[in-house]
């Protein structure tokens, strides 16, 4: 088919989302699949009903907002990766159907770890599609209100320039307008 899989990825209030929309709408043939939008409803409403849960850090989801307790890292993050899981199943049926799809998610660790990139990679190619990444970066900025109250601890737990071992582009989004021109013409030259 030879579409394309792109991977926006970044840590929180880099503005990921932001250059998703700038992207998509200058790109014909993408899709726009965002993994909060994909699983927010559902996560945020397990968040509400684990604080009843009898189960161990379930206390510490105290609101749908807290996506950095260990609540949240525990059941919904580490343990079930539902939230990838269920965004990648979206950006796949797009694939199979003919679009490229733009993927926004964090994708910290899963840049990271060797094996999801080749299984993913694996099943791209069972569609003739390929992966692009492009990370993107700013200062620090708080967006979410739980990483704001503790931002000391947030800041010390990430990596803002993960290893990712494969070719990838990287975005600095400190400043407006979007240097988009440089990143278009990337994408362009993974067209076949």
């Amino acid at each position: 088919m030879n579409t394309k899989l792109v991977f926006i990825g970044g840590q929180a209030g880099t503005g990921k989302t932001h250059v998703a929309h700038a992207l998509i709408a200058q790109l014909n043939g993408y899709c726009l699949v965002d993994k909060d939008t994909c699983s927010r409803l559902f996560t945020e409403r397990l968040l509400e009903i684990l604080p009843h849960a009898d189960l161990p850090d379930a206390h510490t989801a105290k609101d749908a907002a807290s996506r950095e307790s260990a609540a949240y890292l525990r059941y919904v993050r580490y343990v079930c990766d539902v939230e990838y899981a269920s965004m990648l199943e979206v950006a796949f049926e797009n694939l199979h159907a003919g679009l490229n799809v733009l993927a926004v998610a964090p994708f910290a660790r899963e840049l990271g770890d060797e094996a999801w990139i080749s299984s993913l990679e694996d099943r791209l190619a069972t569609l003739d599609a390929q992966l692009a990444i492009i990370w993107i970066y700013c200062e620090p900025a708080a967006r979410d209100r739980y990483k704001l109250e503790h931002w000391g601890e947030y800041l010390a737990a990430t990596d803002y320039h993960p290893a990712i071992n494969r070719p990838h582009f990287t975005l600095a989004t400190d400043f407006e307008p979007l240097p988009l021109t440089p990143l278009l013409a990337y994408l362009q030259e993974l067209t076949p």
